[in-house]
């Protein structure tokens, strides 16, 4: 049917009909190339995120074996101050100076999965288990790590400024009183640390460790999976 210039409304509308696939068919193409795009983001950001889970992983090791020299101190220092007559007051002094200034603990880091929570690429990974456990790992071990981390720094220097000094001088490197329940309330709250806070803290440390091995391994394996494919697509 045509009007009266001759124009076929058929074909208009076939026309009008093709030009719209097209249009579809390129913002079609379009959001897939940009998808693609993103998805390759996020691989690049996950690979940045391995990087900081062996930092980590490295940074974890060197901790455990500081506090585990520390236990050894803080062993020491309970036994001198259980008799205080005999102790080596050199060893005490120089033992209460390591304790008090080295105590390194976990301050993981965390910029790559920021970065990968803002930018909205976790979705893009397609691996939800995978997410899964990065976001424990992130938004509840980590912050855990860290607080008990400050934890033990509080309560450390809180002894070693308040408590000890009752008892100890260290300007002098000698006893101040050899008073015995004044010596056991110092010897209390130095088991207190040793058990509560330097014991509990490698045992998490440790626990900690395992999970970052498991995470990188299983990041390693998504991200060699990820090269195969892309490598097959290439191929192809």
């Amino acid at each position: 049917m045509a009007d009266r210039h001759g124009v076929s409304w058929r074909r208009l509308l076939s026309e009008a009909v093709v030009i719209m696939a097209s249009v579809y068919l390129a913002i079609v193409f379009e959001g897939m190339s940009e998808d693609r795009d993103r998805a390759t983001e996020a691989v690049d950001a996950l690979g940045q995120l391995v990087e900081e889970l062996r930092k980590d992983r490295a940074d974890v090791a060197e901790v455990i074996a500081e506090q585990e020299n520390l236990s050894r101190q803080y062993v020491n220092l309970r036994r001198w101050f259980e008799d205080p007559s005999s102790m080596p007051t050199d060893s005490v002094q120089e033992t209460l100076d390591l304790v008090a200034w080295s105590n390194r603990t976990m301050f993981p880091r965390g910029a790559a999965w920021t970065t990968m929570v803002a930018a909205g690429q976790l979705r893009y990974l397609e691996d939800v288990a995978l997410v899964t456990r990065l976001g424990d790992l992130y938004e509840n071990v980590n912050p855990r790590i860290e607080y008990n981390g400050a934890a033990y720094d509080e309560n450390l220097m809180a002894v070693m400024r308040e408590s000890v000094p009752t008892v100890w001088d260290f300007e002098a490197s000698g006893l101040v009183t050899g008073d015995p329940e004044a010596v056991a309330m110092v010897q209390g709250q130095l088991r207190f640390l040793h058990v509560a806070f330097n014991g509990w803290y490698l045992w998490y440390l440790a626990q900690y460790a395992e999970q970052l091995d498991g995470l990188i391994l299983d990041v390693e394996a998504y991200l060699d999976a990820r090269d195969g494919l892309e490598g097959s697509r290439q191929g192809g």
